[in-house]
This record gives C-alpha cells, structure tokens and sequence, in this order.
C-alpha cells in the first residue's frame, strides 16, 4: 500500500494548479449549499465519470471543508503517479489483503475530525 506523505510545496503546487485550470476551463464553478459540521470528518463519495472529478473533490474540500485532503486510488494508478501521494493519495490494491490494509487505513483516517476521504464507488477496472 501506497500512503500519503505530504508536503506543503507539493500542496501549494496542487492549489496553484487547480485554480489555474478550473479558471481557464469554465466560466464559472459554484457549489451551492452549506455546512455546518465542520466537527465531524468528511467521507465524500462521489462517481468517478471524468477526469476531473479528484479535482472537484480538492476545490470542494478548499471551499467548503477545509480538512486534511486524503483520496484513494488504484495502486496501479498512484504507483506511476507518486505526485499525488504528496498531496493526500493513498492506494488501494484489488487483492484481498490490499484491499482491507486500505479500508482499514481509510476508517482510521476518518477516526479524525480534521480529515477528509474521498473514496469513488464505481473505481476504475
């Protein structure tokens, strides 16, 4: 398993990035709504239908959550991609073992009031 290790450039970095790219890409991103849980961990769940839906999830929880960012992938994705695992990645491997070594790391992750797991359903094959 593939664990966070963060790092406040890799962090700024990512920032950076998102907002230059959601500027650049659409006219407009709201969210629409209010919270306030904000004693609680978060566990966001969404469909993973595009490429930017991490990146949603990142602008969602700078907005709205402001929580320690954690995201669960595909170790076969992540591995290549270690980028991402400074920034609050954590890998999840389809074998048995894998698998409950990275719920267990995500249910513990969300033992903290001031973390945030997105966790996509539908994965990738």
């Amino acid at each position: 398993m593939i664990k966070p290790r963060y790092s406040k450039i890799h962090k700024w970095l990512m920032d950076f990035y998102i907002r230059l790219i959601l500027r650049l890409d659409f006219q407009e991103v709201r969210v629409l709504g209010e919270t306030s849980e904000t004693d609680r961990p978060v566990l966001l769940i969404p469909n993973h239908i595009s490429w930017w839906d991490g990146f949603f999830a990142w602008h969602l929880n700078r907005t709205v959550f402001h929580k320690r960012f954690h995201i669960m992938m595909l170790e076969k994705e992540l591995a290549p991609r270690l980028f991402f695992s400074r920034v609050g990645a954590f890998s999840i491997n389809k074998s048995g073992k894998g698998m409950v070594e990275s719920l267990n790391f995500a249910a513990n992750l969300l033992n903290n009031e001031q973390n945030m797991v997105v966790f996509f359903s539908s994965g990738q094959n």
